[in-house]
């Protein structure tokens, strides 16, 4: 996911968090070292339900370091990638050369009228969930076109409520999956159908430096002062320590939910 200044990623006149631009372009090789990325049976559940086949033209907004973009290369659709922060960008394509990716954003996609078969986010609406923001997607999606979401939770096990507690306090209004106000876009519009959902258990292994990573770059975080932000980290550092494995591993939980809509066939 990625998201210059105003709302949200792709807010208002095509302008972005400043913090999700500051924190994204500062932490991109951390989000990719540490981010997970989605597991078979999300792609599966995303692929039947988006009808992704090959020459469908899909395209994944706030695309970020390319998590849920490479994934979709073996259905063999034709992959476009938006994403505004260039050091994401520049991440995507040094792991995924041959996907087509675009400067853009949500309420702003340089793309034509009715081009796209299907419309993708990763880790990404919340940052521009409003209106504008449907209207520009039902724009470039073709009639029956249709729109996939997908965000890995942390979830509420132990370790992640401890590491959520110490978050807490630099969080601030920086948008969020978790508090569901994203849902609010979707009320008393016409773009799309109804909403539909399917959720599993995911687990993500990975060194204790690179576990460090994964909250490293949350955009707040990575935005932080640097001293703040060590001391943060620290914090966070001696947490995961006390769940790493002999093998210097740490296996963070995460609730994988898959959310869906259709754009309703012209009549």
């Amino acid at each position: 996911m990625g998201v210059a200044l105003d709302v949200v990623e792709g807010g208002m006149s095509g302008r972005i968090n400043w913090e999700a631009e500051a924190g994204f372009g500062q932490a991109a090789d951390a989000y990719e070292r540490g981010r997970p990325g989605y597991p078979p049976e999300a792609v599966a559940v995303l692929t039947r339900a988006l009808r992704l086949r090959s020459g469908a033209t899909v395209v994944d907004v706030g695309a970020g370091t390319g998590k849920l973009t490479r994934l979709l290369v073996p259905t063999g659709v034709n992959l476009v990638a938006v994403e505004p922060v260039a050091a994401m960008r520049e991440r995507l394509l040094a792991a995924s050369p041959g996907i087509r990716t675009l400067d853009g954003t949500a309420q702003d996609l340089p793309m034509p009228n009715g081009s796209a078969d299907a419309i993708v986010a990763g880790q990404a609406f919340h940052w521009f969930a409003d209106h504008d923001t449907l209207a520009e997607f039902a724009r470039i999606l073709r009639p029956d076109g249709r729109l996939g979401m997908v965000w890995n939770d942390r979830g509420h096990s132990g370790l992640a409520e401890e590491i959520t507690a110490l978050l807490a306090d630099h969080q601030g209004d920086t948008p969020s999956h978790r508090t569901g106000a994203w849902l609010q876009a979707f009320e008393a519009q016409s773009w799309f159908g109804p909403l539909r959902h399917h959720a599993m258990a995911h687990t993500h292994t990975l060194l204790l430096d690179a576990a460090v990573d994964r909250f490293g770059s949350i955009s707040y975080v990575a935005a932080m002062p640097g001293a703040e932000r060590a001391d943060l980290l620290a914090r966070i550092r001696a947490v995961l320590a006390r769940a790493t494995a002999r093998d210097g591993t740490v296996t963070l939980p995460y609730q994988t939910e898959v959310w869906w809509a259709q754009r309703p066939r012209r009549r």
